[in-house]
Order: structure tokens, then C-alpha cells, then sequence
């Protein structure tokens, strides 16, 4: 059975590189701009409106995971030959604070990983991949805590029997690399909320 992804794999050929369906997002509220925030608007307007709006509500927590459904009239269909919408996960993994020397603090792996499960149920739920950026080695400097998230990708693909695509080149938008566990299927649940916007 092949899995499908709810959102296009490869966006080169539109936005001229790859788009992840997973993006890692703090608790400012503010949606920003360039690189992964202009790629995103570019997709869907409502995925930075969605963001907002949770900050607005209170409901911009670490390891939450926000669920956005893009009702753009582009749905695609999954392996049963249901209607399967495109959408778009941000995990919450970053916190702010405009008083700190440095108002971004660095990604938190404990709540990347709750984010990582309720992403991966969903996949799974969904029969479908997951696609997101090389997180934590960006310039090569901290291969420690790649090999850490690696480790875990590996971890929730395993036990959802799922697939899951990292970009390992931001400038090459066909450098994917895939984390894929075939396995039988196991129970999972999940630790916290996971909220969905249409």
C-alpha cells in the first residue's frame, strides 16, 4: 500500500524549492516574513492567519501542534479514494520573549517530539507522509542535536509506519532524504491537544 502525502511533495516547480508540511513555529504570535513564513503564504494565506489567530485565543503553547486544512479546492485523494485535503502542521517548539538578549530561545526536543507523535498519528490516520526541513543543523554546527532528532523521526516513523521526508539542502529543491520504517502498525496516542483550523 502506498502512502499518499496531503501535501505536494516537491513545490519546485512552483515556488522554485521544496515545502515542508511540517514547520517548526514559537509562541510570539507574530507570523514573519522570507524564507520558510513567505513560502508558506504563498501556499495559503490562512496558514499565518490560523497562527495568528491561536495566538489570539490564548492557544500558542509549546508542543501543541496546529493543524491547518487548506480548503483551497486542490484536494487530492488517499489510498482509499477519499477526498483527502492538503494540510499543513505547525508545531509549536520555540518560545519568545521580547525581554531576553535573544527573544527566540532554540528548538525544545521534548516538545518537538510531543509534536513529532501527533504528527506522525495523524499521518498515519490520514495514510499519509510527513515532509519538513533538516531541523537543528542548519550550518553544520551541532550534529549532535540532528543525530538527537534523527533518532526520533526514525522512532515515530517506526511505530506509525510512516514515511518521512527531510530536505537536506535548502538551496537544492531535490535533496530529500527519507526516513521510512516498515513495520506493522502499532496503537499510538496522543499526549496533548492537537488543534485543527479549516
Amino acid at each position: 500500500m502506498t502512502r499518499r502525502s496531503l501535501l505536494v511533495p516537491d513545490l519546485s516547480s512552483i515556488f522554485g524549492f521544496a515545502l515542508p508540511s511540517l514547520a517548526c513555529v514559537d509562541t510570539s504570535g507574530h507570523w514573519g516574513r522570507g524564507g520558510m513564513f513567505d513560502a508558506l503564504s504563498k501556499l495559503s494565506m490562512s496558514i499565518g492567519d490560523a497562527y495568528e489567530r491561536a495566538s489570539e485565543h490564548g492557544d500558542l503553547h509549546l508542543g501543541d501542534l496546529h493543524l491547518i486544512r487548506l480548503d483551497d479546492g486542490c484536494d487530492e485523494h488517499n489510498v482509499n479514494g477519499n477526498a483527502a485535503s492538503k494540510m499543513v502542521a505547525l508545531a509549536v517548539v520555540q518560545s519568545y520573549n521580547p525581554r531576553r538578549k535573544i527573544p527566540r530561545s532554540g528548538i525544545s526536543l521534548l516538545h518537538l517530539e510531543s509534536c513529532l507523535s501527533k504528527a506522525s498519528f495523524s499521518a498515519a490516520q490520514n495514510f499519509a507522509s510527513i515532509h519538513m526541513p533538516r531541523i537543528g543543523y542548519q550550518d553544520g554546527s551541532d550534529r549532535s542535536e540532528w543525530y538527537t532528532i534523527e533518532r526520533l523521526l526514525k522512532k515515530y516513523a517506526s511505530i506509525y509506519n510512516i514515511n518521512i521526508y527531510v530536505k537536506n539542502d535548502q538551496h537544492n529543491s531535490k535533496q530529500w532524504a527519507t526516513i521510512t520504517q516498515n513495520c506493522q502498525n502499532h496503537e499510538g496516542h496522543l499526549d496533548g491537544p492537537v488543534a485543527e483550523h479549516h
